[in-house]
């Protein structure tokens, strides 16, 4: 006689005995070899969950943990552990939209609401023995369309409205007596495409023009108290032309101005000739630049200087032609991280317009004016020298007037 309190357990071994059938409208089915299918007869992993499109269900699992103890709390827990020579995934996660939907797609969500220990989004900890690469985080995104969509590799929204923000903070540490580089942020764009380009795309800027505080588009610092070379910021601009900086504003420089000039690093050398003549053909003057060129930063107020037409005529090597944007390379576009409108995210463009004009090195008409100036200098001896022969002449000559 089957007791009260055994009931259950026997329907239950029932059940599972029924759904161990591989039947095509099974929602549990429990293959021979152990493999456990939800919504599919016939799973081919040890858990196989499979939503269909009749499903009225949204998600193919929720995990809830509401434990109010004060241990530690796991949504999902996932060890991986093997000793063989094969890959190890954590979580391998396929996300697909195969449909024209506008949607937006995730392939993770996350959401963590902290208490007043913090919170992280995502704490990820790398610990790998040999000497193999190691990646923190290894993001690679495709974008096939033909419309100009963005593909963005990392599309960071941070928020906060009393202490610290940071789009995001980079922590490099090397221990021991490594010799090898090392980057706390190393940055390769490349494009096969004939379009600009940016390395690095910063933009800073206030919530609206009155609103007080200091902004810095990039604040660097190189400190070692060893012997090595400290470089604040190294600049390159390789191909023609190349600017391996260009500041659209003023420049303020503390500390000494250098350029290079070693005898060991010249070649073609040749003495400047007729420097006085090329300097009286320049005519310096006072001006103010215009204010009707968009996206070009001038200093306010008179200015002196000299005209690159004149300088062109005799010095052409110190008169180049510059190309800048006409206009800042960003636009306003709606867009969260979350698929909400706000008018909070900055994107570029590419689309600038360019505008050229003629500089001129100043720099470099230093020894056009030396040169100007030792050539007066023999001019004056000369002119002292007949000075003195003619005061002599003059002196002998006298007693024989009188």
């Amino acid at each position: 006689m089957l007791h009260r309190k055994n009931f259950k357990p026997v329907l239950l071994l029932i059940a599972a005995g029924c759904f161990t059938s591989a039947i095509s409208n099974a929602q549990l089915t429990v293959l021979p070899n152990g493999n456990v299918g939800i919504g599919t007869p016939v799973p081919i992993q040890k858990l196989e969950v499979l939503l269909n499109a009749a499903d009225p269900a949204q998600e193919s699992g929720r995990f809830t943990n509401n434990g109010i103890t004060a241990l530690t709390k796991y949504g999902i827990r996932n060890t991986v552990s093997n000793a063989g020579t094969g890959s190890r995934y954590g979580i391998l996660n396929d996300v697909q939209q195969l449909s024209t939907s506008t949607a937006l797609s995730y392939g993770i969500s996350n959401t963590v609401t902290a208490g007043a220990s913090g919170g992280y989004g995502i704490y990820n900890i790398n610990n790998s023995g040999g000497n193999g690469f190691r990646y923190g985080l290894l993001n690679q995104v495709f974008q096939s369309s033909a419309t100009g969509n963005m593909a963005l590799g990392m599309y960071n929204y941070t928020s906060n409205t009393v202490g610290y923000t940071y789009g995001i903070y980079n922590y490099n540490y090397t221990s021991g007596a490594s010799t090898f580089t090392n980057y706390g942020q190393f940055n390769y764009q490349y494009s096969a495409g004939t379009s600009t380009h940016y390395g690095i795309y910063n933009y800073v800027t206030p919530l609206n023009a009155t609103t007080a505080g200091t902004r810095y588009g990039i604040w660097t610092e190189a400190a070692n108290t060893g012997t090595g070379i400290k470089y604040g910021i190294y600049s390159r601009g390789l191909g023609v032309p190349n600017y391996a900086g260009y500041f659209d504003g003023n420049v303020f420089v503390n500390g000494a101005f250098g350029t290079a000039s070693d005898d060991a690093i010249k070649t073609n050398v040749s003495p400047i000739v007729n420097a006085v003549r090329i300097i009286d053909g320049l005519n310096p003057k006072k001006f103010d630049f215009r204010k009707d060129i968009p996206g070009m930063i001038f200093p306010e107020g008179p200015q002196l200087g000299i005209m690159a037409s004149e300088v062109e005529k005799d010095l052409p090597e110190l008169v180049k032609k510059v190309t800048t944007p006409l206009n800042n390379p960003s636009v306003t576009k709606p867009g969260d991280g979350q698929g909400k409108e706000t008018s909070s995210q900055i994107v570029p463009t590419g689309q600038e317009s360019y505008f050229t004009f003629r500089s001129v090195n100043y720099i470099g008409l230093i020894p056009v004016l030396v040169q100007a100036v030792k050539d007066q200098q023999r001019m004056i001896e000369q002119l002292q020298l007949q000075l003195k022969e003619q005061k002599a002449l003059i002196t002998r000559l006298q007693p024989a007037a009188k």
